[in-house]
Order: C-alpha cells, then sequence, then structure tokens
C-alpha cells in the first residue's frame, strides 16, 4: 500500500477542491452514449477473453488538444463529438473544470491518480505561441516536437515521456513499426486510478476463490467479502435484463464504481450485445439503483489495456481529422500540412478492500462474509462477482463516466507493471 502511494510523490501545492464534481448542463443520456459507444467499438480491438478498459474522459481530454487547433469542417466534427461526450454546449469549461477537480482530489489524498496528456508533432514545423499555451493551459497537456523521420528514436521518446508522466505505470504506449516518417499528428493520453472505498472490505475475509474465465476455465483469485447497504438493481428474468447492477462508492461519495454482473459464465457477451442494440439500456439500469442490503464478493484486480484509438473515432464521424486532404489544423500553424496519424490511448483501474485510511476494516462485524450473524429480516441478495462483468467509474453527481471497461481474467493487468 506504501508503495502505491508513492503514484503522488512529488506533485506539488494543496488546495481544497469543489465540495462536488461539476454539474452537467444536461441529463448523462449524450454523454452515456457517448462512453457506451466509445468502450465498445475499442473492446473490438482485444480478443474475446481479454480484459478491456477505456477512459472516455481521458480521450475526450486528448481531443480537445486537436480541437483548440483545428479550423472549418474539422473543427466542427471535432467540437460535436466532445459536446456529446461532456453533455453540455460549454465543453471546454466543463472538461477542464472535471479535470482540475479530478488533480485536486488526488493532491488532496483522496484517491490515486496519474494523467498523461500530450501531442507531437513534426519537428520543423513551427507552431502557433497561442496554441501551443492554449493546449498547455487548458487541457494540461505536453505538446512537444520530434523527428518522426527517426521513427525508433522518437517511439523511444514518446515511450519514455509516459513512463515519467505515469511513474513507471505505463510501458511501450507506441508499438515498434507504429510510426513512419510520414507520420504527422500523434496525441497520446493515460488515465490511471485507485480509488479508497467508503465502506472497505475486511482484509481478514477475502479468501483464494475460483474464478471462471469461460464454461471450461478457471482461476484462483482474491475474493473479497463483505455484506453492507449499496444501490443496487436486478433485472426481471428475461434474457436481455439478466444482471445485477451493484454501485460501490468511493471515500467522500463523490465518485462510484457501479458493476454489471450477467448471470451466467458468458453472460458477457449477451450483456455487451444489449448495451449496444439498446442504447437507453444502462441509463435505466443506473436509474433504477436503490439502497439495499447486498452480500458482495468482488475480486481483487488491477486491469488495464493500451488502444490504438483511429479506427474507432473514425466511426465516430472524426473523419477530416485524420485525412491528410481534408484536415484543417490551422490554428495550430499557419500552412495546411497537418492531419492527425494516430491516437494512442491506455487506462488502468486498481481495487483492493483498502478506505482512505489505508487500512481493511477489522475482522467481525457485519462488514464480514456472507452468511455470518444472525439471519437479516429478508433474503440478502447476492453479488457473487466470480465470472467475467462490466464496470465503470463514474461522478455521481453529474454522472460523467470516467472509466469504463470489463474484467475477463481479474489478475494484475497483463500488458502494464503497476506499483503496487
Amino acid at each position: 500500500m506504501r508503495r502505491f502511494l508513492s503514484w503522488l510523490a512529488g506533485l506539488t501545492g494543496h488546495r481544497p477542491p469543489p465540495d462536488a464534481p461539476p454539474e452537467a448542463a444536461t441529463p448523462e443520456r449524450g454523454h452515456t452514449r457517448f462512453a457506451l459507444g466509445l468502450y465498445l467499438r475499442l473492446k473490438e480491438t482485444v480478443g474475446p477473453y481479454e480484459n478491456a478498459l477505456c477512459s472516455p474522459f481521458a480521450i475526450a481530454l486528448s481531443l480537445a488538444i486537436a480541437q483548440a487547433g483545428a479550423r472549418g469542417p474539422t473543427a466542427d466534427q471535432l467540437t460535436r463529438v466532445l459536446e456529446d461526450m461532456l453533455g453540455e454546449e460549454d465543453w471546454q469549461a466543463g472538461l477542464r473544470a472535471l479535470r482540475d477537480w479530478l488533480i485536486a482530489g488526488a493532491r488532496n489524498d483522496e484517491y490515486l491518480l496519474e494523467l498523461a496528456n500530450g501531442l507531437w508533432v513534426p519537428a520543423g514545423r513551427p507552431l502557433r505561441n497561442e496554441f501551443r499555451e492554449a493546449a498547455e493551459r487548458s487541457q494540461g497537456a505536453d505538446v512537444t516536437q520530434t523527428d518522426f523521420s527517426q521513427e525508433e528514436p522518437a517511439r523511444v521518446l514518446i515511450n519514455r515521456w509516459m513512463e515519467e508522466r505515469t511513474r513507471q505505470l505505463f510501458h511501450a504506449v507506441i508499438a515498434r513499426g507504429e510510426l513512419t516518417p510520414e507520420t504527422q499528428l500523434v496525441l497520446v493520453t493515460a488515465l490511471c486510478f485507485k480509488g479508497f472505498w467508503a465502506r472497505p472490505f475486511d482484509a481478514q475475509q477475502t479468501l483464494d476463490e475460483p474464478f471462471w474465465v469461460n464454461p471450461h476455465a478457471k482461476i484462483a483469485v482474491s475474493l473479497m467479502w463483505q455484506r453492507g447497504t449499496f444501490p443496487y438493481h436486478q433485472g426481471p428474468f428475461h434474457f436481455a435484463d439478466r444482471v445485477q447492477v451493484l454501485e460501490l462508492p468511493y471515500a467522500g461519495g463523490e465518485l462510484s464504481m457501479v458493476l454489471l454482473l450477467p448471470e451466467g459464465i458468458e453472460g458477457i457477451i449477451e450483456l455487451e450485445h444489449t448495451l449496444g442494440r439498446q442504447k437507453g439500456k444502462l441509463d435505466a439500469w443506473l436509474a433504477a439503483l436503490e439502497p439495499r442490503d447486498v452480500d458482495v464478493a468482488l475480486p481483487k484486480f488491477a486491469a488495464g489495456s493500451r488502444f490504438h484509438c483511429n479506427d474507432a473515432l473514425l466511426e465516430m464521424a472524426l473523419g477530416d481529422a485524420f485525412s491528410r486532404e481534408a484536415a484543417d489544423f490551422t490554428g495550430m500553424r499557419p500552412e495546411r500540412d497537418l492531419f492527425l496519424s494516430h491516437v494512442f490511448h491506455q487506462a488502468m483501474v486498481a481495487i483492493d478492500e483498502y478506505g482512505p485510511d489505508g487500512d481493511a476494516v477489522p475482522g467481525g462485524g457485519d462488514a464480514g462474509r456472507a452468511g455470518t450473524g444472525d439471519a437479516p429480516p429478508r433474503p440478502v441478495p447476492m453479488f457473487r462477482a466470480d465470472h467475467p462483468f462490466l464496470f465503470l467509474i463514474r461522478t455521481r453527481a453529474s454522472g460523467r463516466i470516467l472509466f469504463m471497461g470489463r474484467v475477463m481474467v481479474p489478475t494484475v493487468a497483463q500488458k502494464f507493471t503497476p506499483v503496487l
């Protein structure tokens, strides 16, 4: 745990965060649609039995850099996507306020957070000072010029920047061969998060138990247990709604993790299909959450993914930005000679038993494993996440989704070496 706290070593300044995350100006439906659509597109780029995790918020921060330098139809396309993501017309202010609020919370030790956001531009292409200043001030972005004609040194430089900005939590955001001498603009973003539970689990109740990766294979995981009152919903017994939805608040009550557990071992396939076909389904399930005593069994995990986002963003009507002929980034420099070559993204989320004081709750009491003590006056549902599930992390007041992903194998993320 102490090593995890080293994430924030070196952060300076201390100022109280706002009492609550910035409110969305419109209902969360548009924002949920953006986050869900982005996740469903990106998860198609990984294997069917692999973890998949993205941060719509971090990708929006990255796109905001491009929008600041775009003009004409290119800017219009980026603006429409960002307005949908933020759910408000004044998306610049909303995005900046959300970023500042999250960073302030991390500086006050409310959770652990690492954010990297950068734009890489070919060397020898002078940029407008006003663009560079706006990107650095509004999005907290690093704007760097490098020689893409030397593709391997450029790749190493960007990967080292990522490692430094995330305190070695992320590595190899760009693989060999992805950069070429023709590479133009490269957007790179990463977000890593570990929150502290408002109601910690009892570490003495954590047991090694089986997790079914598929109907024919299981692995041993550390399964955490507790009984508590949490926002909960269980769908009716027709196939598309055979899902349990559970919200676990983080300390402070302003952020939470929402877990969506399908009924069967392979139910995540139908769950993702349902969310893709019925765009309002996720909003309906979230709106149906109500306090309920629940027995919770949840594996410890650190899930992470690395995505090349070009295809997903092209499907979201951002074609001009990626087109050599159509792209207009004259807000970056007077000459119309830039276009987006790559958008790279990494995300990671870790969970364990702990609360804000760095300790799990002591043994005993109603935080213990289900089945101990007196029987409750009515049946208590069991939320046992011993097979693949979806999750999201959101702001509770505005419903903005910071992360969305699935856990197929609840172990330390395969592509990263987190400091735990």
